[in-house]
């Protein structure tokens, strides 16, 4: 080896059998830092040949060194000091790193200046503007006024900015024009843009499906270039899948270049953004089109929304909800409305609800004077209320004062969490929970905590698994029913692992919080009251997977749901379904469960107002299952406020001021042919096994849907002959029998589609909100 000098780094062998190269081996160029030792013996020296890579550890510069004679095995980090006389040579690295950097950044802008001009000339003309001169200009100049100097035109001002806006004058180009919108009006910009993508595809509109494509062609047509790009955006929609998928996942594009050997590329990002806004186009011409359909039946759709927001971003979406001629349960996208820079206040709510509600046909609303028009002569238009049945809205109180306008309930879900964080915070019930969490996190904390968990489940005959986490929010209480649930079933590992701990795991590391593992240990009454509060929660889990369905009506459901929490969470209810049967509860589950009773009866009843609590009993009636209200507590908890007869006569009086035929020669609307279907009947099932316990009084066995068991009172109204059927048994499923009965009841068939279209939670908004994040996650990092 050389001698040292400049570029040369020494090191000591700590014995004659030391070796001669840099220390660390194998493929990952990693070694610890070489303190230069002026006073060591035996010394080695080694040369740079050149630097290949910077990085910053501990916050100190290092350098990735290619040494000299020595093969890519050996390269290391070594900081400056290490390596002394090599000053030239990080200086010459530096130089080259910023070259590359300069290349990258002027390639980068070239490549958005191309993108830029390319998208200004597909955007076509599509609103015929006469302009001074006598020339046909795009439809974003109507937004614009001449500001002239005597007859020469000087520049044009904006008549969207407003009168207390400071002007903002351009010169005639439409560019410009294009540029202020998109800043400073991005909903017109945005609409613009839409309407102008699908006025381009006119009567060649692409298929969203793919057609197959003659390999033998060698590059492939814009026309099949397009369609792939469709398809590709509509797949990337209905997965969920991040917009940037197509442009930088490089095994992603390897296989369609794999398949089509370089006739067709995959879309950029950009490309992407214009399909989804041509699908977003046509997406809402399909939902105003299915909306005015159902205006025309008499039937007004529900509303659900929510506010979703991550990183800085927020988005408040509101949803169409209704039942479809065919008997359908349908969820329609009405807006995602930009939130991120307005106050979430009742006020900008309720005018973002209403304004996306008559952009898609719900009514009409406009709160503010349009592009030329006079504001002396404005009037205030607003119809969206009376054309929606109800809302479902979050328990948020600037949402649920912003919705006051219109008829409608807060998320059934979020209620039942809030009432059963009333059982969790019980002073021994939260105790016990918050043991649970501890001893989830210090499996999920301690490497050989987790090791010998495994080892005591794999002994006690059990799957290997860890506790789910339990975030312990206001809203959020599911992971605490999971978390229970694991350590009942997996009580004799725990118990187990409790006895051989402090032997095998004594060294494990504490949780972040500080605290060890037997600082959460459960005593034995700790475990009783685990085991019986799994058994209450389970019952709650259950009632709020059923309610948050979007396939099958769900209002329907919500009074004979809750009836069955509230006989549950009686002190005195005896818990059936246990594997183990409980004979004596604990004292304190016993009060936890009245906390839990008394605020259910409360949130429901006795707090809650009839116009509330109309719209679910209505609801009830108009289920075949549940009409006689033979479901449990159906009388006994409702404390006199709700009855049968009560219920009745809300369906009563909504069946003779709505949908009553009036005295006519015809006998008003005629209901669609009734064909057999078969539909997913699934969760209806299950809803039945739920509402039935196992001691329950035998399940009624009444013919389902037998129009001639009405047949004695067909010379009544449709209402009498509805009221007059048997109760249809549990597993039926209720657009199925309606759908049966649609050419005897036509107009009772349209009431249930209004009444049981009504959504009884916001999942769907916060379902979309998730698929949302997705496709959107890569941009936020």
């Amino acid at each position: 080896m050389p001698s040292r000098g400049a570029g040369a780094k020494r090191t000591r062998s700590s014995s004659n059998n030391a070796p001669l190269i840099p220390q660390g081996k194998g493929p990952v160029k990693r070694t610890q830092l070489h303190p230069y030792d002026a006073a060591g013996s035996d010394n080695t020296t080694y040369e740079v040949e050149h630097i290949l890579a910077a990085r910053t550890r501990y916050g100190e510069p290092q350098w990735l060194i290619r040494w000299k004679g020595l093969t890519e095995i050996s390269d290391t980090w070594e900081p400056l000091r290490n390596i002394p006389g090599s000053e030239a040579d990080v200086e010459a690295f530096k130089d080259k790193q910023a070259r590359e950097q300069d290349e990258i950044a002027k390639k980068t802008m070239e490549e958005e200046e191309k993108r830029r001009k390319d998208a200004a000339q597909e955007v076509q003309d599509h609103v015929g503007f006469e302009a001074p001169g006598d020339n046909i200009r795009s439809g974003y100049w109507k937004y614009f006024k001449v500001k002239k100097d005597g007859s020469k035109i000087v520049e044009y001002v904006c008549k969207l900015c407003g009168p207390n806006a400071i002007p903002k004058a351009y010169c005639g180009n439409t560019s410009n024009l294009r540029t202020h919108l998109a800043h400073c009006h991005k909903d017109i910009a945005v609409d613009m843009k839409q309407q102008a993508l699908l006025d381009s595809a006119g009567e060649s509109s692409v298929d969203t499906k793919p057609k197959a494509i003659d390999a033998m062609i060698p590059q492939a047509s814009s026309e099949q270039s397009n369609r792939l790009h469709r398809a590709i955006t509509l797949w990337l929609a209905r997965r969920g899948r991040p917009l940037t998928l197509p442009e930088k996942d490089s095994e992603f594009r390897d296989i369609f270049d794999e398949i089509f050997r370089g006739a067709y590329v995959p879309p950029s990002y950009h490309t992407v953004i214009d399909n989804m806004l041509a699908l977003s186009a046509e997406g809402r011409v399909k939902v105003s089109e299915a909306l005015k359909s159902l205006r025309s039946e008499g039937i007004n759709p529900s509303i659900g929304g929510d506010i979703w927001s991550e990183g800085g971003i927020a988005i408040f979406g509101v949803l169409a909800y209704f039942i479809s001629e065919d008997f359908v349960f349908r969820e329609k996208l009405v807006g995602a409305i930009p939130f991120s820079d307005v106050r979430h206040t009742a006020d900008e709510l309720e005018s973002a609800t209403k304004t996306a509600c008559a952009g898609i046909g719900i009514g009409e609303y406009r709160d503010s004077p349009g592009p030329g028009e006079e504001v002396d002569t404005f009037e205030l238009v607003d119809t969206v209320s009376e054309n929606i049945h109800v809302t479902c809205s979050d328990n948020a109180s600037n949402i649920v004062s912003g919705w006051t306008c219109f008829d409608g309930h807060e998320c059934v879900a979020h209620t039942i969490a809030l009432v059963v964080h009333t059982y969790l915070n019980q002073v021994a019930v939260k105790k016990v929970f918050g043991k649970l969490r501890g001893m989830t996190g210090h499996f999920n904390h301690s490497v050989i905590g987790c090791k010998l968990l495994y080892d005591c489940q794999k002994r006690s005959a059990l799957d290997q698994s860890k506790s789910p986490q339990d975030n312990d929010t206001r809203s959020g209480w599911g992971g605490g029913c999971k978390q229970a649930t694991w350590y009942v079933t997996n009580k004799d590992a725990v118990r187990l692992y409790d006895v051989e701990r402090p032997v095998k795991a004594s060294t494990a590391v504490p949780n972040t919080d500080g605290s060890v593992y037997k600082d959460h240990q459960l005593a034995d009454i700790e475990w009783d009251i685990v085991r019986e509060s799994m058994y209450i929660l389970q019952y709650a889990a259950s009632a709020v997977d059923f309610l948050q369905g979007t396939q099958y009506p769900t209002s329907c459901l919500v009074l004979p749901l809750i009836g069955k929490l509230v006989h549950i969470s009686r002190s005195t209810t005896k818990i059936k379904h246990a594997e183990r049967p409980i004979q004596v509860l604990n004292e304190d589950v016993k009060q936890a469960r009245e906390l839990m009773h008394k605020a259910l009866a409360d949130r429901y009843f006795c707090d809650m107002m009839d116009c509330k609590l109309e719209d679910f009993a209505v609801a009830t009636i108009l289920d075949p299952r549940h009409k006689s209200f033979k479901f449990k507590e159906a009388t006994g908890w409702m404390r006199g406020k709700l009855t049968l007869e009560k219920a009745e006569g809300w369906a009563r009086k909504a069946w003779e001021m709505d949908w009553k035929p009036k005295p006519s020669p015809v006998n008003g609307y005629v209901g669609s042919a009734v064909k057999k279907a078969r539909t997913k009947a699934g969760p209806i099932i299950t809803v039945a096994s739920f509402l039935a316990d196992s001691d329950d009084e035998e399940e009624d066995t009444s013919s389902h849907g037998d129009v001639a068991a009405a047949s004695h009172v067909a010379a009544e109204d449709e209402f009498k002959q509805y009221l007059a059927y048997p109760d249809a048994p549990a597993s039926t499923e209720v657009l199925t029998w309606w759908k049966g009965v649609s050419e005897k009841l036509p107009n009772m068939a349209r009431m249930a589609r209004q009444f049981l279209g009504a959504p009884a939670t916001t999942a769907g908004a916060e379902r979309a909100f998730s698929a949302v994040g997705a496709m959107h996650s890569d941009l936020r990092k």
